[in-house]
């Protein structure tokens, strides 16, 4: 075990295969920052765009890794956000690899729509509801312990990055389709 002046932070992020999630599990590598990179890595049935792969995950570790210039300081790790007992082995993986956590990132979100509210389909409203809100609070259940067990003075973090539809309208998106005048 590192002393406490050599103690290198520890993040846990989701949705890392890509996007937001995998742009923030670079930014941390680059930053020095050990990294379990957690993403379900895999399609969902109920949405009818690709989800970010394992050789996508994989990708962004590597190169998180490289960017760090230590042996295991990234990891890329499995796990679907929708699932407390996976997100709870996650927080187990990085605490029982690094000692720790510091930094909790709920990056894993999914869209759907483009159809009025009443006429998308209730599967996809479902995994928006389950992965959007359930996963971060799955993921803060998980995690919210481990960040508070970092001895004084602590400074852990969780964050939950949010769509931009929750801050502005995006045409076509549910909370933005109109009624037609009857």
């Amino acid at each position: 075990m590192t002393s406490r002046s050599e103690h290198r932070r520890v993040a846990l992020v989701t949705g890392a295969a890509r996007g937001i999630g995998a742009a923030t599990v670079l930014e941390l590598a680059s930053r020095g920052w050990s990294v379990l990179a957690v993403d379900l890595a895999s399609d969902d049935p109920a949405l009818p765009y690709p989800m970010g792969t394992k050789r996508e995950l994989v990708a962004v570790a590597t190169e998180a890794g490289s960017r760090v210039n230590r042996v295991g300081a990234v990891r890329p790790y499995i796990a679907d956000v929708r699932d407390p007992s996976a997100l709870q082995a996650a927080v187990a993986e990085a605490v029982g690899t690094w000692g720790g956590l510091d930094a909790v990132v709920a990056a894993a979100g999914v869209i759907a729509g483009g159809v009025p509210l009443w006429e998308m389909p209730i599967d996809q409203e479902r995994a928006v509801l389950d992965v959007c809100l359930g996963g971060v609070v799955n993921l803060a259940r998980a995690a919210v312990p481990a960040l508070l067990a970092r001895p004084a003075p602590r400074s852990g973090r969780f964050l939950a990055v949010a769509s931009a539809a929750a801050t502005k309208g995006l045409p076509r998106s549910p909370s933005t389709v109109r009624r037609k005048p009857v």
